[in-house]
């Protein structure tokens, strides 16, 4: 190696580091079952279940939602777009619970709780 290149060496450096390429070690690898696998498999889901269920779900929310705005600038229109989101999504989830977890009521279509009223619903 030339002189003027040794002198700007940091002497510190390492000068075998491990490859980003290796294969993750066993701490790494239960981190990352905690992250991505512990949670579907509580819900009896895989992976890539789990990713589409989440994902079809806040989409819904994110077009309920902006529905919900449209209608506060307009109210007229999309009267009841966020509250029939809101019971939809409920009621999908309720269903998707084991049986006995799942709230008396879980129907989609049940009667609205006693205190409900309609003319409060988005």
């Amino acid at each position: 190696m030339p002189t003027a290149v040794r002198a700007f060496r940091n002497p510190r450096r390492r000068r075998y580091r491990r490859s980003p390429w290796r294969s993750p070690s066993g701490q790494e690898m239960a981190m990352l079952g905690k992250l991505f696998l512990d949670h579907p498999r509580t819900v009896n889901e895989t992976y890539g279940e789990h990713w589409y269920v989440a994902n079809r779900f806040g989409l819904l929310m994110i077009v309920a939602g902006l529905g919900t705005m449209l209608h506060g600038f307009v109210p007229g229109l999309m009267t009841r777009t966020g509250s029939n989101m809101v019971k939809k999504l409920h009621g999908e989830m309720a269903h998707r619970q084991p049986a006995n977890l799942r709230p008396p009521s879980s129907d989609a279509h049940s009667v609205p709780p006693q205190g409900w009223h309609l003319e409060y619903e988005i």
